[in-house]
């Protein structure tokens, strides 16, 4: 009856009689169409609270997923760039033995330590590599020598990298 389903069978057609000229008794018919409107609004309420929440949850799991596809973007993009000196590495990778490989290593020590000190600087390791001459330019920030002497723990007490620790 809520709903209105089967409302002219069972409510209306006996209240008026077969022939529907019957004049209904007042307080039940009062009854039925008071309960027909509060019970509607109240449903009516009902549903339109249930799709407003369904909504918002719908909104929240898109905002939830867009987030999460960003940050696997970033993270890709961020393997996909790679780092500062992976020009540099890939020469070294390429080399056929260990014999050259660290006799490169130890010329490419010899030309970024430009005071023959013993250590590389920050300063030193930046201006060396942008004086190897590689395309793009190598250019070293703080944060990737704080990563490369992982935070100052490979550096001796000058704030150096000597060439064992390079």
């Amino acid at each position: 009856i809520c709903t209105g389903d089967s409302w002219a069978t069972l409510i209306v057609r006996p209240m008026f009689g077969e022939s529907g000229t019957e004049i209904p008794h007042f307080p039940t018919a009062l009854f039925f169409f008071s309960y027909i409107l509060i019970v509607g609004t109240f449903l009516l309420n009902v549903v339109i609270a249930v799709l407003l929440d369904e909504f918002i949850s719908a909104v929240q799991r898109a905002k939830e997923g867009k987030k999460m596809a960003e940050e696997e973007e970033k993270t890709l993009r961020e393997r996909q760039q790679g780092g500062t000196l992976d020009p540099l590495l890939l020469t070294l990778a390429a080399l056929g033995s260990y014999q050259e490989l660290t006799d490169r290593i130890h010329a490419i020590y010899k030309i970024l330590d430009s005071d023959d000190s013993g250590g590389l600087s920050f300063d030193e390791m930046r201006d060396g590599l942008r004086r190897l001459q590689f395309e793009p330019p190598l250019h070293l920030s703080e944060e990737e020598w704080d990563s490369i002497t992982d935070s100052g723990r490979l550096c001796g007490q000058r704030g150096e990298l000597d060439q064992v620790a390079f």
